[in-house]
């Protein structure tokens, strides 16, 4: 965690024309770093603290950067015998070709069932 800010505090300006942030009862906001409470959030998350004032600010976080662990990804690789897509599109055309080549009448027990009519 990289403190940055004044422990005595400082105004919130609003735009460019001198206004600062007001509470509801019209008191200026007066934000501060309090380094205390970074301190305990940074060790609670396993990290370190450091002001931003610091001149050793860059290398201290790069430091920490290169401490962290990494994680391991793994890899997972998809064959294109694990598709079962082909294998019912391959059946599907069997059928439309069978279809094509059947003789346009109805098979015996088909005739006795009207599926058009009421």
């Amino acid at each position: 965690m990289i403190g940055l800010g004044s422990t005595k505090g400082a105004l919130i300006p609003i735009g460019r024309n001198g206004q600062y942030l007001k509470d509801d009862s019209g008191n200026p906001v007066t934000t501060r770093l309090d380094e205390t409470m970074a301190r305990k959030i940074a060790e609670e998350g396993d990290g370190i603290y450091v002001s931003g004032a610091a001149s050793t600010v860059v290398n201290d976080v790069d430091e920490q950067l290169k401490t962290l662990a990494t994680s391991s990804l793994e890899k997972i690789n998809y064959t294109a015998s694990a598709e079962q897509f082909p294998v019912f599109a391959w059946i599907a055309l069997a059928f439309l070709i069978l279809d094509i080549f059947m003789l346009d009448r109805k098979v015996g027990w088909l005739k006795k069932i009207n599926f058009f009519s009421k």
